[in-house]
C-alpha cells in the first residue's frame, strides 16, 4: 500500500514540476513573429503562459496584419512584478514590456489583455510611444474571439456563429456598428457583455478581411487610435471608410458595407437563414431596376425578361444580369447545405443565357426556380419539426437558463447613451 501512495506521490511531483518550474538564469523563448519572451532568472514558469502570449501574439498578426517583431519587442516576465502590473520601457527602437510572472491568471481577463495587446501592436507598429489599451470594442472583439476559439472556432477558422446578431437580423433590426464604435463606457455585465463581444468580433474580422499588406487599413487606423495622433473619427474616414468603399466595389458607404458584413456573418450555410424567411425574399432577388442612360426612367423586370432582352439584343441586358446575379450571389450565401445545389442550377442558367431560344431559355429559368423553392420548403417542414421537438422535449429550465441566470444578477450601471443605444435596439425588437 506505501509502494502504490508513494507512487501516486511521485507523479503528482513530477506533473506539479512539468506545470511550474524556474530557471536559475534567463529563459527565453520567441512567437512566430519574433516577438521575444523572456523570463528573469528565479521567475516560475506558470504552465500555460507562453502558449497564451503565443496565441495573442498569432491573432494580433492576422487580424491587424502587424509587421513582424523580431527585435522590436520583447516582454520580460519578472516575478519582483506585482501580478496585474505591465509597464514599458522604450530602449531605442524596442520596446521591453514588463508583466508579473502569474501572467497568465488574467488570460481571460478581457481588460489585461487588452492593455496588453495595445503594447505589443505599439511594438510591432514600431511607435515611439505605448498606449494604456486598445479602444473598448476591439477589446470585446479580441475576447469574442477568444471565446469562439473554445469552441469549433479553433478548429473552422472560418466558422462564424452570431446568434444575438442573428436574432436582431431576423427580427429586422440592424445595429448601429459605428454608434458601437464609439461609446466610451465598456465595463458591462453578463446580462450585455455576450452582445458587446459579439459585435466586436464581427468588426474586428471584417476590418481584417478588407485589409491587406499593401493597404493595412485596421492597422494603420489602429496605430492612430493608439498614439492619438488626430481625432477617432479622422483615422476612421481616412483609413477604414475608404477600404470599406473599395471592398464594395466602389459603390455605396460604411453603412451597407456594415449590413453586408452583418447578414454574411449571421446566415451562411453553416447556420442558413431561415427557410420561411428565404422564401419571402426569393422574389425579390429575382427582380432588376436598371437605370437608364437618359436617367429618365428606370428599365424594371425580372429573370423571365432576361431571354428576350438577349434574344432582341436590349442595350440594357447585361447589367440587367450582373445585378440579379449579384443578388443571388448574395441569397445562395445565406441557403442550407442541402438548397444549395438548387440555388447553384439557378445562378448557372442566369449566366449562360444567350437568347437564341428564348421560350426553351424561360422555361429552364421556371425549372430552376422551382427546384429552389421545392427544397425550401421541404427545409421549411423540417425546422417546424424541430422546433416541435424542441417545443415537446426540451424542459423550460434548460431552454431559457442564461435568461434566468441574466435575472439573478444585479443590474449593471450604464450611462445615458449607453442605456439610450440599447433601448433602441431592445424597443425594435419588441416592436417586431
Amino acid at each position: 500500500m506505501k509502494r502504490i501512495f508513494l507512487s501516486f506521490l511521485l507523479v503528482g511531483l513530477a506533473a506539479a514540476a512539468a506545470a511550474v518550474s524556474f530557471s536559475p538564469q534567463d529563459f527565453e523563448k520567441k512567437t512566430a513573429s519574433g516577438v521575444e519572451v523572456r523570463y528573469r532568472a528565479g521567475t516560475l514558469h506558470l504552465s500555460g503562459g507562453i502558449e497564451f502570449l503565443q496565441e495573442l501574439d498569432r491573432e494580433l498578426s492576422r487580424i491587424f496584419l502587424a509587421p513582424p517583431g523580431a527585435g522590436a519587442c520583447r516582454i520580460i516576465v519578472d516575478r519582483a512584478r506585482s501580478p496585474r502590473e505591465i509597464s514599458c520601457q522604450i530602449r531605442s527602437d524596442r520596446h521591453e514590456i514588463y508583466i508579473g510572472e502569474s501572467f497568465v491568471r488574467f488570460q481571460a481577463d478581457p481588460v489585461y489583455r487588452g492593455e496588453l495587446a495595445a503594447r505589443i501592436l505599439c511594438a510591432r507598429f514600431g511607435l515611439k510611444k505605448s498606449a494604456a489599451s486598445l479602444p473598448g470594442w476591439m477589446i470585446c472583439g479580441l475576447e469574442g474571439i477568444r471565446q469562439n476559439q473554445q469552441s469549433s472556432g479553433k478548429i473552422l477558422r472560418n466558422m462564424r456563429y452570431y446568434p444575438v446578431l442573428r436574432g436582431l437580423l431576423g427580427a429586422g433590426i440592424m445595429p448601429d456598428f459605428r454608434a458601437f464604435m464609439q461609446l466610451d463606457k465598456w465595463d458591462f455585465s453578463a446580462s450585455i457583455q455576450p452582445a458587446m463581444n459579439e459585435f466586436g468580433r464581427l468588426l474586428l474580422e471584417s476590418f481584417a478581411r478588407i485589409s491587406s499588406v499593401q493597404n493595412r487599413a485596421l492597422g494603420d487606423y489602429t496605430a492612430d487610435v493608439l498614439t492619438g495622433i488626430r481625432p477617432e473619427s479622422e483615422s476612421y474616414r481616412i483609413y477604414l471608410q475608404p477600404a470599406m468603399i473599395r471592398f464594395m466595389g466602389g459603390t455605396g458607404n460604411d453603412q451597407e458595407f456594415f449590413r453586408a458584413a452583418a447578414e454574411q456573418a449571421a446566415f451562411n450555410p453553416r447556420s442558413p437563414r431561415p427557410a420561411e424567411a428565404l422564401l419571402d425574399r426569393l422574389p425579390e432577388a429575382l427582380k432588376f431596376s436598371v437605370s437608364r442612360q437618359d436617367g429618365k426612367k428606370k428599365v424594371i423586370g425580372s429573370i423571365q425578361d432576361l431571354p428576350l432582352m438577349f434574344a432582341v439584343k436590349n442595350p440594357h441586358r447585361q447589367t440587367a444580369r450582373r445585378q440579379i446575379l449579384l443578388k443571388l450571389q448574395y441569397f445562395q450565401r445565406e441557403l442550407p447545405a442541402d438548397a444549395q445545389p438548387a440555388g447553384n442550377d439557378l445562378i448557372l442558367a442566369v449566366r449562360n443565357l444567350a437568347g437564341e431560344d428564348p421560350r426553351k431559355e424561360r422555361i429552364l429559368l421556371d425549372e430552376r426556380r422551382n427546384h429552389l423553392v421545392q427544397a425550401l420548403q421541404k427545409q421549411k417542414v423540417l425546422e417546424r419539426y424541430l422546433l416541435d421537438a424542441e417545443d415537446q422535449y426540451v424542459i423550460p429550465l434548460k431552454r431559457f437558463q442564461a435568461d434566468l441566470t441574466v435575472i439573478s444578477k444585479e443590474n449593471e450601471f450604464l450611462s445615458r447613451d449607453e442605456k439610450d443605444y440599447f433601448n433602441r435596439i431592445e424597443m425594435q425588437y419588441l416592436e417586431n
